[in-house]
């Protein structure tokens, strides 16, 4: 991950001075839009490059895939539009949330509406057309992230989230929690059947914060046949298995930051849904491999499950959102070259410059969530030229948050 691999001497010169350019520019952006106006800019961006007919967003706008339409990050806007919704009360903002939430209903009907969905599709001449069929059990962890939000948040559409819910449950339970495809082929990564013999923990997690929602949400045959599961669950010491999630040795990392931020999503889920204290001693353990990263989203999840008091949360919340610009294209990040740095651990046998302090996102190469990220990563994008722009959704869901838990 070193600029130098990448570059010869020469063009390493140039492309430094691009960088450093290009960050003074985004600063002097992102100081001089209050937090609410960039609320506004990407919400507004988002619903401009909407096709109509699906309420739905692309990993990025550019390069052939800004009509590749993605339903894992559309949960995401789904959650913050309810927790927008949460704070407004606005009708037009209510009449977005519905459509948001009719567009997952959409692309399981694309794909026969038997609760597995696709995770790429496309809009065309009014058709839901399926791009990727392989839907992996970490999409439906954000799925249910969104849709418990909606269930608290958005008491309009309370029945419809427990109708569509409903569906899914009975599609995973139909083999034992391992998930199939609409051809009752196993799907890759996505084994979650109740096992003693289980080796992944955050599988577990998985598990138990998706029964724990099931628990929650339903009543009469359903319930009991989870209450059943449950009983299982905790007979095969589940609760203490999910509290450890992350694991750290000779500067070898496990796992990575993207399946840590996965973590966080069920720990919400689960904690959300049944108040166990379990969520909350798994929340703590994986945080302490991530304390000096000062990410707003997991600090806004450990607020949501009372571990933090919210004006612990309330600065680096604003120190990132006051940080973050509005220009989202993807170019070379250079940070390391003329900021302070250490070595970080080895993450997939990959060890990368990292700050020895924040880093305005501004600084940052830019990714679709910028939470799901080492926080203080110096570099990345190499060789990129642009033609990639990201959605901004990430500010939203931190933003929005942050505000309902504020009201």
């Amino acid at each position: 991950m070193d600029p130098a691999d990448h570059y010869e001497a020469d063009q390493l010169s140039v492309e430094q001075e691009k960088f450093v350019d290009r960050r003074e520019v985004l600063k002097k952006e992102a100081e001089e839009n209050s937090l609410e106006d960039k609320a506004d800019f990407f919400e507004t961006k988002i619903k401009k490059n909407m096709p109509m007919g699906l309420a739905m967003i692309p990993k990025y706008y550019g390069e052939k895939v800004g009509d590749e339409l993605r339903v894992d990050l559309n949960c995401h806007l789904l959650a913050a539009m309810a927790f927008k919704y949460d704070v407004t009360k606005d009708e037009k903002d209510l009449a977005f949330v519905k459509q948001l939430f009719h567009s997952f209903i959409q692309v399981d009907e694309a794909n026969g509406m038997d609760g597995y969905l696709p995770v790429k599709v496309r809009y065309d001449e009014e058709k839901t057309l399926i791009l990727n069929n392989e839907c992996h059990e970490n999409v439906y962890v954000q799925l249910f992230f969104a849709y418990q939000i909606v269930y608290d948040k958005v008491p309009q559409l309370r029945e419809d989230v427990k109708d569509h819910l409903k569906i899914i449950f009975k599609h995973f339970m139909k083999n034992n929690f391992t998930l199939h495809d609409q051809n009752d082929v196993e799907v890759p990564y996505s084994d979650l059947k109740p096992n003693s013999w289980q080796v992944y923990n955050n599988r577990r997690l998985s598990m138990i914060s998706m029964i724990d929602l099931g628990r929650r949400c339903f009543g009469g045959n359903l319930r009991a046949e989870l209450e059943l599961i449950y009983l299982q669950l905790e007979h095969l010491s589940y609760p203490y298995f999910v509290q450890r999630q992350a694991y750290r040795s000779f500067n070898l990392e496990f796992p990575t930051h993207s399946s840590s931020w996965l973590n966080y999503l069920k720990i919400y889920n689960g904690f959300t849904a049944s108040k166990s204290d379990f969520y909350k001693k798994s929340f703590e353990n994986l945080e302490k491999f991530y304390s000096n990263q000062n990410n707003p989203f997991s600090k806004l999840v450990g607020h949501g499950i009372g571990v933090y008091d919210l004006d612990e949360v309330d600065v680096i919340v604003m120190q990132n959102l006051e940080t973050f610009p509005l220009d989202l294209r993807q170019y070379p990040t250079l940070g390391s070259l003329d900021t302070a740095s250490k070595m970080g651990s080895y993450v997939k046998l990959e060890a990368r410059e990292e700050a020895t302090e924040f880093v305005p996102v501004y600084a940052r190469p830019y990714k679709s969530i910028e939470w799901k990220h080492n926080q203080l990563r110096l570099d990345g994008n190499f060789n990129s030229t642009g033609n990639k722009c990201f959605t901004g959704v990430d500010y939203l869901i931190v933003y929005w948050m942050w505000r309902s838990f504020k009201k």
